[in-house]
């Protein structure tokens, strides 16, 4: 009688541990999900603007600077600048697929982390590397880009 008064005890014991443990994670899990969600709405505001920004108003700096600043400009070094134009065009591109991908990413990861948590099972998420992958794609495009102008610049200017 008292084995199995014993066994009733330790059995309602590790019965309630089992569900302390499953309130524990899923303390952690809702924490998680709510990080992404938060991160999700401030990704917006990070790399990819500044990224978007800058892009944009080189755009409006180079018009100005062969306006106004530059008199003469040599003929063979036009293509840098349709080059340096084009490659942040092509960060401007990638910048806004960023946000789309970015924006996918979130709401994947919340059902990796959903799967996880609820069916134990573990997924990826493409779309994490896909931004990756965009955002240092843009960067090196813009890079390049104004690289290219500043050689521009120093070509043209020096004459």
């Amino acid at each position: 009688m008292l084995s199995g008064l014993w066994f009733i005890i330790v059995e309602t014991y590790m019965e309630k541990k089992k569900q302390s443990n499953y309130e524990k994670d899923y303390d952690i899990y809702f924490k998680e999900r709510e990080s992404l969600v938060k991160l999700a709405a401030e990704q917006s505001a990070s790399y990819d603007k500044y990224l978007l920004s800058i892009s944009a108003g080189t755009f409006g700096l180079t018009v100005t600077f062969l306006k106004d600043i530059l008199s003469s400009i040599q003929k063979d070094t036009v293509f840098l600048v349709i080059i340096a134009w084009s490659l942040i065009s092509f960060t401007i591109l990638l910048t806004l697929s960023s946000f789309i991908f970015g924006k996918l990413s979130f709401y994947k990861q919340i059902e990796v982390l959903e799967d996880e948590y609820f069916k134990e099972q573990k997924s990826n998420n493409i779309f994490t590397i896909i931004t990756s992958i965009i955002n240092i794609i843009s960067g090196v495009s813009f890079v390049i880009g104004i690289t290219l102008l500043f050689i521009f610049v120093a070509l043209n200017i020096s004459k």
